[in-house]
């Protein structure tokens, strides 16, 4: 199974799965009659079945119990029944990101490298966020980006927030890296860690 990376930090365990399998492979993993059935029903779009089994595997794996499963409230937002545990997903293409922690108030984000985000800077950059000087522009503004999507998701209101809303003041890009998010008109304020990988990023987003 290529389970790419397991991270644990601040007693949080994050799980990277890039997606090789079928749904039938994935599926047979669960061991749950039927479940094939359902999950086609469910979902017509064949990448939606696989991540929808991927992370039913990392939730059984990561708490060795199969009557512990995934859930949504009305907002969208994930949760898991049977568990006082909290849990935060992300999809990008071909890649699947889990983390599950005891505290709550977190999110996180994985974006596959494209050039695309180059494109709609102005719809969630302001000018005061954008980099003195970077060797990768396109990686530096998908960590932004992602920031905002992991920031977005550890509020769980399930409101529409423009992400000029949150700020993010210029960084030094590295492999990997931390740094401390603001939303200003809600008085809020998010430490941020962020992972770039070869063809992805990857940010998680906790609130203080």
């Amino acid at each position: 199974m290529p389970l790419l990376k397991t991270l644990e930090i601040n007693h949080m365990c994050i799980y990277i799965w890039k997606v090789t399998e079928s749904s039938e492979e994935l599926a047979s993993i669960l061991r749950e009659p039927n479940l094939l059935i359902e999950v086609t029903r469910k979902f017509k779009a064949l990448s939606r079945q696989q991540e929808y089994l991927i992370e039913r595997i990392l939730i059984q794996q990561h708490f060795k119990n199969s009557k512990i499963n995934l859930a949504h409230h009305p907002n969208g937002a994930p949760f898991l029944t049977n568990s006082e545990e909290h849990i935060s997903i992300s999809h990008t293409r071909k890649y699947v990101a889990v983390a599950i922690s005891k505290e709550s108030n977190f999110g996180i984000d994985i974006e596959t490298i494209s050039p695309r985000v180059d494109n709609i800077l102005k719809y969630f950059m302001r000018f005061e966020e954008y980099p003195l000087s970077t060797s990768d522009n396109t990686r530096y503004h998908l960590v932004v980006w992602s920031a905002k999507e992991s920031i977005f998701k550890s509020l769980m209101s399930g409101e529409v927030n423009t992400m000029l809303n949150y700020y993010i003041p210029p960084f030094k890009l590295s492999e990997k890296g931390k740094f401390r998010a603001s939303y200003p008109t809600a008085k809020q304020s998010f430490d941020v860690i962020y992972y770039s990988a070869e063809d992805y990023v990857l940010t998680v987003a906790q609130m203080i």
